[in-house]
């Protein structure tokens, strides 16, 4: 089988702390939020709204450390996701 190579590119939703409460919204499964001025990382279920949902934070988080931390969620909160192979 060869390998194939697909250039994605992987885009937090991203607000401040107070839009993200005033609107709590619903974060897809497996989708990432981040407040930009607490540096609150959350990811999404699909149904939980984003005020009752964990966070992961840190006052100093690189990009290795949110890529640990969702591997590290997503491992503790698997979800099922139908992916489209043809994207």
């Amino acid at each position: 089988m060869a390998t194939q190579v697909v250039n994605t590119t992987f885009q937090f939703k991203r607000g401040l702390a107070e839009a993200w409460q005033r609107l709590n919204p619903v974060l897809a499964a497996g989708e990432p939020g981040w407040t930009l001025d607490t540096h609150v990382l959350k990811i999404g279920d699909g149904k939980t709204t984003w005020n009752n949902l964990d966070a992961i934070t840190g006052v100093e988080i690189n990009e290795n450390e949110i890529q640990e931390a969702v591997n590290a969620y997503l491992d503790a909160h698997p979800v099922n996701v139908k992916t489209d192979p043809t994207l």
